[in-house]
């Protein structure tokens, strides 16, 4: 195997918990680094996550967030978020959702893209409860993939949450076509377990629609 092709990894040793405070601060909300620290008079972000979050998301702070494109993730209906980990299976990762360009761009997943993939913002949701609707306590989850590995039929992720920045589903079903999600009367994005990557500006666009996301 390539060295850069992408490694089955052993599962990780038992979840330590830690939590790592950040400010924000600076126009548009954006995260503003002095003297190696966050540094701010108003909001702190709490992220919370294991050890090993916090030096991924340190990896990320150092290359900066990439805002080209966000990840998608949309977990099966009954899927509950008891750890900072999830996985879907080989056909459910950037198949279908996913512009041809966007697989040529980010397929095979190599060591290198993985390391790119982790740069994007993230929407980490389950699926609707019904089709194209859910219920208005439906909360997505916003953030940031801090590990990528390989198992035996798919990918296992890891994550770290901004917390305090939840997105209500609803919304994202109000407005499917500015953030590139799929919905129509024979198909709906939010209703199929699958990871797809979408070259749009989440940031950008939901400060559009008068919602703050971080960005890094």
């Amino acid at each position: 195997m390539n060295d850069n092709q992408l490694q089955i990894k052993d599962d990780e040793t038992p979840i330590i918990q830690a939590t790592n405070a950040f400010t924000q601060s600076g126009p548009d909300s954006v995260q503003v680094l002095n003297q190696g620290k966050f540094v701010n008079n108003e909001t702190n972000l709490i992220v919370a996550g294991t050890a090993n979050d916090a030096r991924a998301l340190s990896n990320v702070l150092n290359s900066r967030m990439n805002t080209h494109y966000y990840n998608l993730f949309v977990l099966d209906k009954g899927f509950e978020f008891t750890s900072n980990c999830f996985e879907l299976k080989y056909d459910q990762s950037l198949t279908s959702f996913t512009s041809i360009e966007v697989q040529q761009t980010f397929l095979p997943l190599t060591i290198d893209i993985v390391e790119q993939i982790k740069t994007f913002p993230s929407i980490i949701t389950t699926e609707n409860l019904s089709f194209g609707e859910t219920t208005d306590d439906h909360w997505a989850k916003y953030g940031l993939i801090t590990k990528i590995r390989e198992f035996d039929g798919g990918y296992r992720f890891s994550f770290t949450e901004f917390e305090h920045t939840p997105i209500q589903q609803q919304f994202l079903n109000h407005h499917l076509e500015v953030l590139g999600i799929l919905g129509n009367e024979y198909k709906h994005e939010l209703n199929r377990t699958h990871w797809s990557i979408k070259q749009v500006d989440l940031i950008a666009e939901m400060r559009k629609l008068n919602k703050v996301l971080v960005s890094l």
